[in-house]
Formats: C-alpha cells, structure tokens, sequence
C-alpha cells in the first residue's frame, strides 16, 4: 500500500472522547480526524486530511512504541510500583504529547526528556491532588508512608534529570544504554563500533561528570 493510499489504515493513536460510558482518554485501533487540538473518531474526509493525520498518527505511533515502556519505568519508581496509577499517568502524558505532535523536539534524547519532564509533572499533580482531597486515598499509616517515599523518589528524579542535563549528549546516551536499558558494554561497543575498552572509558567519564553535576 503506497503511502497516499490510506482508506484502510487502523492506527492506535491517543484521543480524547467519550468511549464505553467514560470520557477520559483511550488508546485503541480507530479511524479519526484531527480538529484542532481534539481527535474525532469518524468516517475520514478530504484526502489532504487524511494525510495530513495519518503521517501525525504515525508520528504518535512510533512515539508510543519507541519510548512508553522508559515512561511507564519510570513512573513505576514515582508511583512505588502502582501499575494502574502508572498505566494512567503514562495515557496522560501521551495525550498531551499528541495534542504538542506538531512541535515535539526532534531528536530522539530531547524528546524522551520532554516526555519524563511531562510524566513527572503527571505524577507530582496527581499526587498533590491527593494530598488536598485526602477523603480519597485510603485512610492507612502505610498509604500515608508510601506517598511521602513517592515524594522523596520525585526529588530524586528531579536531582537526576538536572545531572543528565547537565551531560552532552554522547553521555546521557551511553548512561541509558548501560544503566537503564541495562545493556551489556559488549552490545553497547558494537553498536557503536569501537572496543569494549573505549565504551568503560567513556562510560567511567561520563559516570564522573554525572556524579558532579548531582552535587
């Protein structure tokens, strides 16, 4: 199928709607169009369009698939491993990422930046709604314990996204590869292709700056 030719195409994009007797956002195979900043499910219209939303579709797509995983990773950490939390911070954040589709940073390290600022901007939120409507959360000197380690591992969060920043970009990459991909430095060095030898260096130098730019 050439790329004009979208009349078929099923793609799992976020969108805001009213689905199975709820309104908040959903993740499923549909067709749509875009208006404005809301996605519409309908028949789909002019083919300029149609264009237009599917090359902005599979933009969300690829998106979703090459980074949701890191994010919801990391929102396990700021939620103490709730799962469902996690799952709706993460449907949260990739929502606001596809109403910015048009304007997200390019390269591949700026936008899984842009993404866990916007995952930790969803989980704090959330958590501060918490706190204010405590008649919600139940009720437990354990549940109350847990969120203040939720708040301790935010500030952590934020004391190491500052350090990563602080990095080039070679090395925020190889401390991902090595320390949250959990790749091994023989996989990392021929990726890159170069010895073993060079990716511990550079890896040592990049821990090194990383550790001082923390203080």
């Amino acid at each position: 199928m050439s790329k004009g030719d979208v009349s078929d195409v099923r793609l799992p994009v976020y969108y805001q709607g009213q689905m199975d007797g709820g309104g908040k956002p959903h993740l499923g195979p549909i067709r749509l169009v875009v208006k404005g900043a809301l996605v519409e499910i309908e028949r789909y219209g002019e083919s300029k369009l149609v264009q237009r939303d599917s090359d902005r579709s599979r933009r969300m797509v690829d998106l979703h698939a090459e980074h949701s995983a890191v994010v919801f990773s990391f929102l396990l950490r700021l939620t103490d491993g709730d799962r469902v939390e996690s799952e709706d911070h993460l449907q949260e954040t990739m929502l606001r990422a596809w109403r910015h589709i048009d304007s997200l940073p390019a390269g591949h390290d700026e936008l899984r930046r842009w993404l866990l600022t916007v995952a930790r901007h969803v989980a704090v939120d959330a958590y501060r709604r918490r706190r204010v409507r405590p008649q919600e959360v139940a009720l437990t000197d354990n549940v109350s314990a847990s969120y203040e380690d939720v708040m301790e591992i935010v500030l952590a969060a934020q004391t190491i996204l500052g350090a990563l920043d602080a990095l080039t970009s070679d090395q925020r990459t190889l401390l991902v590869e090595v320390y949250v991909y959990g790749w091994p430095m023989s996989q990392v060095a021929a990726q890159r292709g170069i010895p073993i030898g060079t990716v511990k260096s550079r890896t040592h130098h990049a821990l090194k700056a990383f550790r001082k730019a923390k203080r």
